[in-house]
């Protein structure tokens, strides 16, 4: 049997554990999905969107470009077609004017056959006659060379309406050439946004998963310690009785830092097992209510019950035990607090950080720690985050720790 586990109901080592301890880790929410990855999941997100966006914008005004020149295409090639079609009637037309001066049938113009035929008996007639032929083969050649003039017209305007008809056909093959360079994009971005969604997705849940063993594990932890206490029989005594570590609870002994000096606010029952450490009770109750907090979202300045701040987590949950004295900051819990030896720190001490408005002698950030083997905290971290375990190993800025149950 273990010591004092028969001692009387009013003896301090026997009266159960305090029910807010075990109550607190009873409703402890499922918080592992940090709002800080789903930021960041949907920034990345709404990047490859816009990226998306914009070249859906590129591949319709290519599109519109595109169904543009294939009217303008269409257009042109209609009048080259009737520029075309005006060079043959301007040929043909050419070609009647020229042949008014062929030959008839007989081998004789229209005019020579009148100037010799049998009614042509005088020189005047004859001359008349020649006067005529001359006017007439002055107007055939006018009428040919304006003829041959407007064929030439015709071809050269033709030719001009069937370059540009060929030019915007280029332009319509180099914009289709584009259009199908920017799918082509497209679909390259839509599998990198499809790649990037994935990887996001899987680190997330790494992440997830990792955070939840951690706390599940944390909490495992500390319930299997609440049970052990229970199961001494131990009823954590208050930081008053653990104050003096020369002068102990009856049962209790002194824990010894690594140079072998009895800590003050502590203490161990001796057991056939070993040494059983013992907490003082408003440490028990503060950790509770932290446990309670997680997944709780963090808002500046807050203290409660629906949010926190970091060093308002710390304020409740030490108010919750009992403790009203704690200041609010940081800063103000760093100063308030005595310092602990890095490596000697117990559950329920505070851990100080520089943060990013702090400095090495007024620290911006402070978080409770719960289990110093794993150098796990619980913290209210920044904007955008929740109460959350944390490993304050991996912090960077750490500044010290202060132990809030021997705080004058």
């Amino acid at each position: 049997m273990p010591p004092e586990a028969s001692a009387a109901p009013s003896d301090p080592l026997a009266i159960r554990l305090p029910k807010i301890a075990l109550a607190a880790l009873a409703t402890v929410p499922d918080y592992n999905i940090d709002p800080l990855l789903l930021a960041g999941l949907r920034k990345k997100l709404s990047q490859t969107i816009a990226a998306e966006s914009r070249l859906h914008g590129t591949l319709g005004d290519q599109q519109r470009e595109t169904a543009g020149l294939r009217a303008e295409v269409k257009r042109l090639q209609a009048e080259a077609d009737r520029g075309h079609q005006s060079a043959i009637e301007a040929r043909r037309r050419f070609q009647l004017a020229v042949s008014s001066n062929y030959m008839s049938g007989d081998g004789l113009s229209p005019a020579l056959n009148a100037m010799f035929s049998p009614a042509s008996h005088s020189p005047e007639d004859v001359m008349y006659s020649a006067d005529v032929i001359g006017q007439y083969a002055t107007d055939q050649g006018a009428l040919a060379r304006a003829a041959l003039r407007q064929m030439h017209r015709a071809t050269a305007a033709a030719q001009a309406e069937q370059d540009v008809a060929v030019a915007a056909a280029r332009r319509l093959r180099s914009t289709q050439r584009r259009h199908l360079a920017a799918q082509q994009a497209a679909a390259l971005v839509r599998q990198q946004i499809k790649a990037r969604i994935i990887a996001v997705r899987q680190d997330l849940a790494a992440k997830q998963a990792a955070q939840r063993v951690t706390s599940g594990t944390s909490i495992e932890i500390w319930q299997s310690y609440l049970a052990t206490l229970g199961s001494y029989g131990v009823h954590p005594p208050l930081a008053a009785q653990l104050r003096d570590p020369n002068h102990l609870p009856r049962g209790l002994q002194a824990v010894l830092d690594a140079s072998g000096v009895k800590q003050a606010g502590v203490a161990a029952l001796p057991t056939a097992h070993g040494n059983v450490l013992v907490l003082p009770r408003e440490v028990i109750v503060a950790i509770g209510f932290a446990y309670g907090q997680l997944g709780k979202p963090y808002v500046w300045a807050a203290t409660g019950p629906n949010s926190f701040d970091c060093s308002g987590l710390m304020l409740a949950a030490f108010r919750s035990a009992g403790i009203t004295s704690m200041p609010r900051t940081a800063a103000e819990q760093y100063a308030w607090t005595p310092r602990i030896t890095p490596g000697q720190e117990m559950p329920g001490d505070l851990v100080f950080f520089q943060g990013d408005d702090g400095t090495a002698t007024r620290p911006g950030h402070v978080a409770l720690v719960v289990d110093p083997v794993r150098h796990l905290m619980i913290q209210a971290p920044q904007t955008g985050d929740v109460v959350k375990i944390s490993d304050y190993s991996q912090w960077g800025g750490l500044i010290g720790f202060g132990r809030v149950t021997t705080a004058a």
